[in-house]
């Protein structure tokens, strides 16, 4: 426990740094440590990226980068008289609550063991592979934390360091809900600290385990970030710098998940509605240039693996590249929206395609998923429902006389969620792909309700609800390490990277068959289906048809039958 907690610590350093680096001296804001956390996590996933095109991410390059980021640290920011005693309990409270989370937790599966883990040891190994997607289809998926993850592979860490960017980030973001809340200066309560508390109860009772915290998790909790950070200036000037805030974590939402490119649309409209008359200044901005070299790198970055600019969507393919994938994009593209919408738990009478049309797959989904998301979303109901009905029982009258702002970013928020909303359901509508759009939704309309009423709970009624979950999530936790406590397994009391037995001898090659073509080795196969961070390239399938070759000391994987049709 020890170990995972110093090495939560050490990471933590160096993403703050990181993020002090970005957002203090690149962008010039001054933002909250955790905030720093946060965006060093993200912004070094796309150093990875943008380092993978020309290197692995080995652990030289990884213990520069780490080493290079303690020296900055302890010279640059201490030299400059920065708040160490704030910035240091952050740290180490940040630290032990991941430590927790981490300690004797699972993976997220299936998904890590199919390809978070097997992409994030295909980047530590080798620099970026043309149509890797080709390998294995699901590389074509991977999310920014996966290079966040490759980047945390150092010379102190090993390979446990992996682990920790995932945990941290969803960690910190809830902390910062957390924090925000048990900070608020206001006596009188008001309509920020209302939707500032309705996010920290969303998030902790969503997202309150790591097995749970896949590319999804980090996506919509991002999103909750966005939608909270927005509402947060109402009652503020709402400058050029406050666009180019949100339009980074609109970034890194779309980055960690694709299907999040709709969170573009906040900064955009209240760009239009707030600074129209300075958007060719917006445009013309060094900070508009570090947003489109980001989004050129993820772009490039998705092309070379798949030949997409977004995998699977054919519409933004370059079908004359030679490791394009025409069938497989094709048949993902398909399998992708049919499974979202429960195909899986149909009669499977109609092809996956047709079922996917027409609202085909509603009544199917309306009979098994819709009580998922029910199930999930009960918990938070709950608690909205208990201050919405408190608030109509203690108002008298209405007192909030909403400025023309206030009104403003309400309208903004309402028409982003309920597009984006409309978006998940009509073709991704399962709860984990939307869950932060739809507690997003929830969060907006029931404060906006409550913004018309004179609102009267005391303030620290907020606070019991907000140690009670706090302790709710910590027992549930310690119930879940005190029923493992004793595993006999690699690396305990680590989550499992190397296989999912509970068996000591993870670290055996049994599992790994060598896949040569013509006499080259092309790749691994798992015989059980999960790579996990074993030996890479890997995958659990066989495409006949793939053949390699190299040009300029790049592999390049492609299809040798043609399939641009």
């Amino acid at each position: 426990m020890l170990e995972l907690i110093f090495f939560c610590v050490l990471s933590s350093f160096a993403y703050f740094s990181a993020g002090q680096i970005f957002l203090n001296k690149i962008l010039h804001f001054q933002i909250d440590p955790t905030i720093s956390i946060i965006f060093g996590i993200l912004i070094l996933g796309f150093v990875g990226m943008l380092l993978n095109f020309f290197f692995p991410l080995n652990l030289f390059i990884n213990t520069s980068i780490f080493f290079g980021l303690f020296f900055y640290f302890f010279f640059d920011l201490y030299r400059n008289k920065i708040n160490l005693k704030k910035i240091i309990l952050n740290i180490l409270a940040l630290s032990a609550i991941t430590s927790i989370i981490l300690f004797l937790s699972n993976i997220n599966r299936p998904d890590a063991g199919l390809y978070h883990l097997p992409f994030t040891k295909l980047l530590n190994e080798s620099k970026i592979i043309l149509g890797a997607s080709n390998i294995h289809f699901r590389f074509g998926h991977t999310s920014l934390i996966q290079y966040s993850n490759a980047v945390n592979f150092n010379i102190l860490f090993k390979e446990k360091g992996i682990l920790i960017p995932q945990g941290l980030l969803i960690i910190s973001i809830i902390y910062y809900f957390a924090t925000k809340i048990l900070d608020y200066r206001i006596k009188k309560i008001d309509l920020n600290f209302i939707f500032l508390f309705f996010c920290f109860c969303f998030s902790i009772l969503n997202y309150n385990r790591y097995s749970s915290f896949g590319n999804d998790a980090g996506a919509n909790l991002l999103f909750l970030l966005l939608i909270y950070k927005t509402f947060d200036l109402i009652k503020k000037d709402i400058t050029i710098n406050n666009i180019y805030f949100l339009s980074f974590i609109s970034l890194f939402c779309f980055a960690q998940k694709s299907f999040f490119i709709l969170s573009f649309l906040i900064p955009f409209l209240i760009l239009i509605f707030f600074q129209k008359k300075n958007f060719f200044l917006f445009i013309k901005s060094k900070k508009t240039f570090i947003l489109l070299i980001l989004i050129s790198i993820l772009f490039l970055k998705n092309i070379l693996i798949s030949g997409c600019i977004i995998f699977p969507a054919k519409k933004t393919c370059f079908k004359n590249l030679s490791w394009y994938n025409n069938i497989t994009t094709t048949q993902e593209e398909i399998m992708a929206e049919a499974w979202a919408k429960d195909w899986i738990n149909s009669d499977q009478k109609l092809p996956p395609k047709e079922y996917s049309q027409n609202f085909n797959w509603f009544k199917t989904w309306g009979n098994n998923h819709v009580h998922i998301i029910l199930k999930k979303l009960t918990p938070f109901s709950l608690i909205l429902s208990f201050f919405i009905i408190y608030g109509f029982i203690s108002s008298e009258k209405k007192i909030f006389r909403s400025k023309l702002n206030n009104e403003k970013i309400f309208i903004i928020l309402i028409i982003v969620c309920l597009i984006t909303l409309c978006f998940w359901f009509i073709k991704f509508p399962i709860y984990r792909y939307g869950s932060g759009i739809i507690g997003g939704t929830l969060i907006v309309f029931s404060t906006y309700l409550l913004s018309k009423l004179n609102y009267n709970i005391p303030k620290k009624t907020f606070f019991i609800f907000v140690l009670i979950l706090i302790c709710a999530i910590l027992v549930k936790n310690s119930i879940r390490i005190y029923k493992k406590i004793g595993s006999n397994y690699f690396q305990y009391p680590w989550p499992k990277i190397y296989s999912l037995s509970n068996t000591i001898n993870e670290l055996n090659k049994i599992n790994f068959t060598k896949y040569n073509l013509n006499g080259e080795f092309m790749f691994y196969t798992a015989k059980d289906g999960y790579c996990m961070y074993g030996p890479a390239p890997c995958t659990y399938y066989i495409d006949k048809t793939i053949s390699k070759k190299n040009k300029y000391e790049y592999d390049i994987f492609f299809i040798k039958t043609k399939n641009k049709k």
